[in-house]
């Protein structure tokens, strides 16, 4: 499923993919911000920092919504339940956070939608009989 947005602009219900190199999205229509950003974080452990200028590393990520908030790395730690120094490991991607954590996070500092896209099922498969 595409998720689709309405400007609150012009009122265009459009759809959004994710696209290199930007991830703050804008109205095809009229260029209004439509009031949110995407966001890819990989799952691959081969790969688990940003290889290249397009892609944003989850500590980097957390760290811009923490600010664009205004929020300090001990009020979300305290929405989130957890230490300050475990905000501060995370931004500064010494750690990384299990599923549980990682949505108490994201949830203090504003997330209120998470989208998964998975794999096609043929990329899948090359991927593991490659790795045999």
């Amino acid at each position: 499923m595409i998720p689709v947005t309405t400007c609150p602009g012009c009122k265009l219900d459009q759809f959004f993919l994710l696209s290199p190199g930007s991830d703050t999205k804008i109205c095809r229509r009229c260029g209004a911000h439509l009031g949110f950003s995407v966001i890819e974080i990989r799952l691959d452990q081969s790969k688990p920092h940003p290889q290249n200028g397009d892609e944003v590393s989850l500590g980097s990520l957390l760290r811009s919504l923490r600010r664009k908030r205004f929020m300090t790395q001990l009020h979300v730690a305290k929405l989130a339940r957890t230490d300050r120094s475990h905000i501060a490991r995370l931004e500064a991607n010494v750690t990384r956070p299990n599923m549980t954590s990682l949505i108490k996070i994201l949830r203090a500092v504003g997330v209120t939608a998470i989208y998964l896209r998975t794999a096609e099922a043929d990329h899948v498969n090359r991927k593991q009989n490659s790795q045999k």
